[in-house]
């Protein structure tokens, strides 16, 4: 999870991906993402956050339900996940 604003952005360069922490944090061998492609006020952050956590530990809900919750967050992966 990247709280800060605009985690999601990068460089595009000819002939390659778009270079940011999202590519590094992929090559580093993480399979999922969530960050955001835009501004984000701090205290919102703080509750977004919280809703975040709070579903990922339900284990009825889950990653999806999280992003879901995660507002102006998006996730970006790797892997397939399974459908609730």
């Amino acid at each position: 999870m990247l709280s800060a604003c605009e985690t999601a952005v990068g460089e595009a360069l000819s002939g390659e991906w778009v270079m940011g922490m999202r590519r590094g944090f992929f090559l580093a061998g993480f399979d999922h993402l969530v960050m955001t492609f835009w501004p984000i006020v701090d205290e919102v952050t703080v509750q977004v956050m919280a809703d975040f956590y709070k579903a990922i530990g339900d284990k009825e809900k889950g990653l999806r339900t999280a992003v879901f919750l995660a507002g102006p967050f998006v996730l970006s992966t790797t892997v397939n996940l399974p459908t609730p």
